[in-house]
């Protein structure tokens, strides 16, 4: 059984109009209330029961490269960053369909999802190939990334945590022996439809140094994971304002704020934010951020504040989180003359863990007929400070705080426009960032390059507009990822030899460049 518990916090609906006052605050409690989930826990030894580690530092270890989903990937080895960079080899089984998320690494070893029905598979950049490989996680991670975890306490060794539509699991990195496996909830039921599932992430508990893992099941459902105690901690439909607890559990067809994005961690990993839609007989209203922790035996979820937006305007998936300040798209019809969609990328601060304060928003993209696709709407997190977000026309690097345009990159520079979530990665020692992406030309049919652009040597300012250094380009074939992932290889006796390389898989393979 997952018995939930947990109050909520204010509730607050926003205009797009910066520094607007909030409305007084609805504070209400969330009763108990047992709900059910189907699990199997394979063996684990009482020594094993220790707080489940926490996100690797290196790397690009889950959807969105860390907790934040901040696109920020630091190697222990040099980039690859040679005019020669090429294919190093090929799997052709590592086949994604058009927008999974792929693969996930720590920095030395990458976990991908292994063809659509085999499971996963185990990789390091020494070996040149498959390690272990597990068919426990079926349908390949249509809507999600495997997480790969740091060893700590008792545990000894890494650990991987994945799902797919069915089945939850955590494994043993270095071997792929399942630690634990659940099923994930189902629609079924429920009289709502089925959803993809989001997740996982890693969410620090408050007063403890336990963390439980963040996933959203088939109904739409946040169901919260003690991976060390081996059993669900907490399960629930989120709330809208005016809607009981009770009632929102009992018949979520009515009202519930359906998740819509995986959730987005601060930087201390101990305060989730989640982009979600309210949901209610059978139809979609408006967007709401809501900010939440992960307490103890008393208080399993506290939703801490929950931020309503304008009617008209679209919350989209994907949410990047700078330390207190949470970045998401919204987008709007322009209206019945003029087709197409304009977004906005808004930054909202939160504000003592209390409420949500928009600080900047600006139009970013502009769109002729439809909604932009998740890789347009790709931001990444610049080490020396900044947001990178796409524009349709060029790349910029904003100001976190105020939006003020620091630096730019024009689309031809880069062949064309994402085609995957782009990521900033550096060597840990020196900080020079690099920009790493997939981009393809509209009109070009299966097939996309793949970049590594210099962010540092001669990069476009506002008041400088030098020429950019593009370090490499390379054609690939088929569809691309949800995001390319980075790895290192050490050589033995930590000898002053090593490497990284790129991990691009597609719709016709998992291709390594480096």
């Amino acid at each position: 059984f997952c018995r939930t518990n947990y109050p909520t916090g204010p509730f607050q609906r926003r205009r797009m109009a910066v520094g607007a006052a909030p409305p007084p605050a609805l504070l209400s409690l969330f009763r108990p209330r047992l709900l059910s989930l189907l699990f199997l826990v394979l063996p684990l030894s009482r020594a094993s029961a220790q707080p489940f580690p926490g996100p690797s530092i290196f790397g690009c270890s889950q959807e969105g490269c860390d907790p934040s989903r901040s696109f920020h990937a630091p190697v222990v080895g040099p980039l690859p960053l040679h005019p020669g960079t090429q294919i190093l080899w090929r799997d052709p089984d590592v086949t994604l369909e058009e927008g999974a998320w792929g693969c996930a690494s720590d920095g030395t070893r990458a976990v991908c999802s292994w063809n659509d029905d085999q499971g996963l598979a185990e990789y390091d950049l020494a070996s040149r190939g498959k390690g272990w490989t597990t068919g426990i996680i079926g349908s390949a991670f249509s809507g999600s990334s495997p997480l790969l975890t740091s060893a700590g306490g008792d545990f000894g060794d890494e650990y991987v945590v994945g799902m797919d539509n069915d089945t939850f699991a955590v494994l043993n990195a270095a071997n792929g022996i399942v630690t634990l496996a659940a099923k994930v909830g189902t629609a079924e039921g429920t009289g709502l439809p089925k959803v993809p599932v989001l997740g996982p992430t890693l969410l620090q508990q408050e007063g403890s140094g336990d963390r439980v893992v963040l996933l959203v099941d088939q109904s739409g459902k946040l169901v919260a994971w003690s991976v060390s105690l081996g059993f669900c901690w907490a399960s629930a439909y989120l709330c809208p304002p005016g809607i009981s607890f009770s009632d929102c559990q009992s018949e979520p067809e009515r009202g519930y704020l359906r998740p819509i994005s995986t959730p987005a961690l601060n930087s201390a990993a101990t305060v989730a934010y989640i982009g979600t839609q309210h949901y209610f007989n059978g139809s979609h209203g408006n967007g709401y951020l809501v900010s939440l922790k992960a307490g103890g035996i008393s208080s399993r979820l506290h939703v801490l504040w929950t931020m309503e937006f304008d009617h008209g305007y679209e919350l989209m998936p994907g949410i990047t989180v700078a330390d207190n300040i949470v970045m998401v798209h919204l987008c709007r019809a322009k209206g019945k003359l003029l087709k197409g969609y304009s977004c906005n990328l808004t930054a909202i601060e939160d504000v003592d863990s209390t409420s949500g304060k928009i600080i900047w928003s600006t139009v970013v993209l502009e769109t002729s007929e439809r909604l932009p696709t998740p890789s347009e709407l790709s931001i990444a997190l610049d080490p020396r400070g900044g947001v990178w977000a796409w524009t349709f026309v060029e790349l910029r690097r904003l100001k976190v705080t105020t939006g003020d345009v620091i630096q730019r990159i024009e689309a031809s520079d880069l062949g064309g426009e994402p085609v995957s979530h782009f990521l900033i990665s550096f060597n840990s020692s020196s900080a020079a960032p690099v920009l790493f992406g997939a981009f393809a030309q509209a009109k070009r049919n299966n097939g996309f390059e793949v970049v590594a652009i210099n962010l540092t040597v001669q990069s476009k300012t506002v008041t400088s507009p030098q020429p950019i250094e593009i370090l490499w380009k390379i054609g690939l074939h088929g569809s691309p990822p949800g995001q390319v992932t980075i790895i290192s290889s050490m050589a033995p006796n930590n000898q002053n030899t090593s490497s990284s390389a790129l991990l691009v898989p597609s719709s016709d393979g998992l291709v390594v460049l480096g």
